[in-house]
């Protein structure tokens, strides 16, 4: 788990704190919802995209 955790804490996902011979990690949710925010942003681009290429492939098998 140490290294699941020096990972996370690499990514600036998790803080590392020292409490005596412990080492405590807090979640940074912070890079998370700037990734949710962009993903978001980009799932709704591609939504545009994709119902644009709709349109065109069902206008040119219409009546």
């Amino acid at each position: 788990m140490a290294k699941h955790l020096a990972v996370l804490d690499r990514a600036g996902l998790v803080r590392a704190h020292r409490a005596g011979r412990e080492v405590r990690y807090e979640a940074d949710l912070q890079p998370l919802r700037r990734t949710t925010r962009w993903m978001d942003a980009l799932t709704a681009q591609w939504e545009h995209r994709l119902n644009a290429i709709k349109d065109l492939a069902e206008g040119a098998t219409g009546p």
